[in-house]
């Protein structure tokens, strides 16, 4: 009767014991299901073009040993909140080392871009390491990209990766602009023994690849520099990221680099960057290029370095708009760094920590480029020792930064959404809060008039939409040199209204739908720029529609 009870016993737990499935080298497609899971990678594998490879959430990936995860046709690795899709590696040991331990990341490298997107959804990698006898085999530890761009990483989390050159997590090369946002990039390594190397431990860019970046989070890194995003003759839009906490030897935030050849023009806005350490140059971001690189509604708080706590320049095109610049710690240039003569950045509604008096670096004391309306006040966060940046309703910030502004030929509008995805300006009609986010406030409510920012120059136009002419109005505090514009979207200048000497008080100027020559202009968005003794202080929008 025992024996018989055993056997039942047996053939039951035999019956619920977890199935495996064992994927040899190479060619793969189909559906890997979930019970079917762990599936053991022996060996290198490739998805070949045009096939299909699905992963059905809950699926764990495990791979025996260093192999790559080739893509040359389209994978769908969509998993959910509760059920992650795990790509892993039997033996974790060796990860901060040179050794081929781990697998060897998600490559595509020349896919052909016939075939559909692939995408990657509530998945978790860990434990990918990029080393080899070839230099490409020493970037992007999770994933590498090389011309190709159609692929989706989404709420995933990359952990315990490691690059002995860049990347750890992602790497996108030659044209590679894969969407990326709401991941988590963390605890990851960059670089050998070999002194210099390990750049761009969260994500790398290089050449041309310029992906969307955004509400990811990129935390405590380490590597040789750019640890949290390097951005090397390339264009992102990187938004609403959270980059802290990472450690290294320089740039601990976003480094961006261009060659004459090769231009770099990022655009970098709602981030919070705090909290990152790197032992030479710039905890923040770090900016070596003479392309125009747009940094607006930024909070950099608490990053510390020795040359350049906050950030460091070389070049004349680059643009700082409604940043939070503040707490940031260095021997030279604890918020802004100034590398040489002739590196002149613009500022608009920053608020830094120390102004103007405080930059360091051999290009401070050669400073000439544009500071307006920028102000020196505490923030007033909600909570920075939580890593609360929100703005109490007494901060200086509120209501401090521009909407609207031209730069030479360019126009900058501030982002339509703050980090938490509320609409900037708010409310509706007000000024935008300078850094991250926007309180629910016009305007600071309790404190001082002293502390307030600059005088507000009652700038609009009536009536708008127009046709065929509208009235400017505007105010200023003092007798000033004025010089009123009208631009098209494009940045071009079509008519000059005023270039003169106007007393302090109220002002109406009218516009005819004119350009310089008597022409008239044709239906169309028009901006209106107002510069007082030299400065731009204002720029609002008007409609001419016939």
């Amino acid at each position: 009767m025992n024996f018989f009870l055993c056997v039942i016993i047996l053939l039951i737990s035999y019956t619920f014991l977890p199935s495996q499935t064992t994927i040899p080298a190479g060619d793969i497609s189909g559906n890997w299901l979930i019970n079917g899971s762990p599936y053991l990678i022996d060996g290198e594998i490739t998805i070949p073009d045009g096939e299909t490879l699905t992963i059905d959430p809950g699926v764990i990936v495990e791979f025996q040993g260093h192999y790559k995860f080739n893509v040359q046709g389209q994978i769908l690795a969509i998993g959910t909140e509760q059920d992650s899709i795990r790509f892993t590696v039997a033996d974790t040991t060796g990860y901060y080392n040179y050794s081929q331990i781990g697998w060897h990341g998600i490559r595509f490298d020349n896919t052909p871009a016939t075939n559909d997107s692939s995408k990657f959804n509530y998945c978790h990698f860990e434990y990918a390491k990029a080393v080899g006898p070839e230099l490409e085999d020493w970037l992007g530890g999770v994933f590498y990209f090389k011309y190709f761009s159609k692929v989706q990483i989404s709420y995933s989390t990359l952990y315990y990766n490691y690059a002995a050159e860049g990347a750890a997590g992602i790497y996108c090369s030659y044209y590679s602009s894969p969407l990326i946002e709401h991941n988590n990039i963390s605890h990851n390594y960059a670089g050998d023994e070999n002194p210099g190397s390990g750049w761009g431990c969260g994500i790398s860019l290089y050449r041309h690849s310029s992906p969307i970046i955004r509400n990811n989070i990129i935390s405590n890194n380490i590597a040789y520099g750019a640890i949290g995003i390097n951005i090397n003759c390339s264009s992102p839009i990187i938004s609403s990221n959270t980059i802290s906490n990472n450690y290294g030897l320089d740039t601990g935030g976003i480094l961006v680099t261009s060659s004459p050849l090769y231009r770099a023009s990022p655009v970098i806005t709602n981030n919070l960057i705090f909290g990152n350490q790197v032992e030479y140059m710039c905890g923040g971001i770090k900016c070596y290029s003479d392309t125009l690189i747009i940094i607006a509604n930024n909070t950099i708080f608490n990053n510390e370095s020795s040359y350049g706590g906050g950030l460091s320049i070389t070049g004349e095109n680059v643009q700082l708009i409604n940043n939070i610049i503040w707490g940031n710690l260095a021997p030279v240039g604890s918020q802004i760094y100034l590398w040489t003569e002739g590196t002149n950045p613009n500022f608009y509604n920053c608020d830094i920590q120390g102004g103007v008096e405080a930059f360091g670096g051999d290009g401070a004391p050669y400073f000439n480029g544009d500071y307006e309306n920028c102000i020196d006040s505490e923030p007033l966060f909600v909570d920075s020792s939580v890593c609360d940046f929100h703005l109490l309703d007494a901060s200086s910030c509120i209501g401090a930064g521009i909407d609207e502004i031209i730069i030479g030929e360019i126009i900058y509008v501030c982002p339509e959404f703050d980090f938490d995805g509320n609409s900037r300006p708010t409310p509706f009609g007000s000024m935008p809060d300078i850094g991250a986010y926007e309180n629910f406030l016009g305007e600071p409510v309790g404190i001082t008039n002293d502390l307030l920012p600059a005088f507000k120059y009652q700038f609009s136009n009536y009536p708008n939409p127009f046709n065929p002419e509208t009235n400017i109005f505007f105010s200023i505090p003092e007798t000033s040199n004025i010089e009123l514009s009208v631009y098209n979207i494009k940045g071009q200048k079509v008519k000059t209204l005023v270039n003169n000497e106007l007393a302090k008080g109220d002002h109406s100027i009218i516009w005819q739908g004119d350009d310089d020559f008597g022409n008239f202009v044709s239906s169309a968005i028009y901006l209106y720029n107002l510069k007082v003794n030299g400065k731009t202080v204002a720029v609002k929008k008007c409609l001419l529609l016939k």
